[in-house]
């Protein structure tokens, strides 16, 4: 059905995170985002697999999670990557929750960050500037995405914009270059 929406792109941004790690010298780049039936995730998913197949890199592991992320998930996924025969030197993760997670682990663990692993994670909240070292993150301005959807359904409501019209506005994330890779 063709309605007016509010997209960010994910697919662009998710692509260039993963080309900047492989630029910075990262050959094990992970990828932990929701379940790919949803465009937000299935976008994020696309832009890193054809990252790495543009860049002809093997090393191709990613978790989709069909679960409400945590920092307890976060937990556990690194300890999951942790545990395989070829460990990741990279995640980008689509949750700040799962990245502090694996933040948080990754102490644990006694992996410094970036030196074992670089980080990447969606959500420029205050979390990204306090944890240490600070970090990398894709900013996506809720605001303006709100904005956006608010006026979009202002229009409906006063049938300036018909329901069905096909009208997509796209609000551009971009990457917070901190010092978590």
């Amino acid at each position: 059905m063709l309605t007016p929406k509010v997209l960010v792109n994910n697919y662009e941004v998710t692509f260039e995170a993963t080309e900047s790690l492989i630029g910075k010298g990262y050959k094990r780049i992970a990828h932990i985002t929701g379940p790919t039936h949803i465009n937000v995730f299935n976008d994020r998913q696309n832009g890193y697999n054809d990252a790495l197949m543009k860049h002809g890199m093997s090393y191709n592991r990613h978790l989709s999670l069909d679960e409400e992320f945590t920092v307890e998930l976060g937990e556990r996924c690194l300890r999951n990557f942790m545990d395989e025969k070829e460990k990741p030197d990279a995640i980008i993760s689509s949750s700040i929750l799962l990245t502090m997670g694996i933040t948080v682990q990754a102490r644990a663990m006694s992996l410094g960050i970036p030196q074992d692993l670089a980080l990447i994670g969606f959500g420029n909240h205050l979390s990204s500037i306090i944890m240490q070292p600070r970090l990398t993150s894709i900013y996506q301005s809720e605001t303006e995405i709100a904005q956006i959807s608010f006026d979009l359904l202002d229009k409906m409501i006063h049938k300036e914009l018909p329901i069905s019209e096909n009208c997509t506005k796209i609000v551009p994330a971009y990457i917070v270059y901190r010092e978590s890779c």
